[in-house]
């Protein structure tokens, strides 16, 4: 496995690394929004019948900030992975 990084300075090593981590930070994402789905399935649940509106808004306002945060992390990995392939590939 070294092997095939043999050709990476400390920058793509670095740049990998980060990488990896945004991309983990992306999946870890995609469970938070079953979470705030189930804020908004059960706002829709109440016992009188009714619909909690604040609690509705604010699972709008959690998908908003997964979203953003999901756009965010999913391009810094693929431009990092990029720009450090790129960079392997001149050095060979």
């Amino acid at each position: 496995f070294r092997q095939l990084y043999r050709y990476g300075t400390a920058g793509d090593n670095l740049l990998l690394s980060l990488g990896v981590l945004m991309a983990g930070v992306n999946g870890a994402l995609f469970p938070c929004m079953a979470l705030v789905f189930g804020d908004a399935i059960g706002a829709f649940a109440q016992a009188d019948g009714g619909v909690d509106m604040d609690a509705v808004n604010q699972a709008s306002l959690d998908y908003i900030y997964i979203a953003v945060a999901l756009f965010i992390t999913d391009y810094v990995a693929y431009v990092v992975f990029v720009n450090s392939s790129e960079r392997q590939m001149k050095a060979l």
